[in-house]
């Protein structure tokens, strides 16, 4: 037996469990059409998720600049666009691993400015001094 609006007697003082049910009736087929959905609506819109994500990348590399003093702690270049944050002691991950380790990118940035790695293990320099510094600490060398 069913009410006015369509739901059975025995959900009437639970409308939660009836959708409850109705879901767990229906779960494979939503889940289904929801990946369907999803999968055209990236496709349709792939250039707005590649600008929100560009801009959402520039936005948390702003704010770790900022939180590191907005220059280069070597000659004191304040272009952003040069500035480039830097491991002190050298990386301890591999190049190939630092990305999926979450040790550079914007995976880098995220993690500083949760709180989830130590400030101290890194410094902002310019690319100029990044680079020299590199140079001389044998951080550029290829394994051959």
């Amino acid at each position: 037996m069913r009410t006015e609006t369509g739901i059975a007697v025995r959900y009437k003082d639970d409308p939660q469990a009836y959708m409850r049910a109705y879901y767990e009736k229906t779960r494979e087929k939503q889940l289904a059409a929801g990946k369907i959905r999803g999968a055209k609506w990236r496709a349709e819109n792939i250039d707005y998720k590649r600008e929100k994500s560009r801009a959402v990348c520039a936005s948390r590399k702003a704010s770790v600049i900022n939180l590191y003093g907005g220059m280069c702690c070597k000659c004191g270049y304040s272009d952003a666009r040069a500035l480039q944050l830097d491991h002190i002691n050298g990386s301890p991950v591999p190049n190939a691993d630092r990305t999926r380790a979450g040790e550079a990118g914007e995976k880098l940035y995220r993690r500083i400015l949760d709180g989830l790695t130590d400030r101290g293990l890194y410094q902002l320099l310019c690319a100029n001094c990044n680079w020299i510094k590199r140079a001389e600490a044998g951080e550029c060398r290829r394994k051959t």
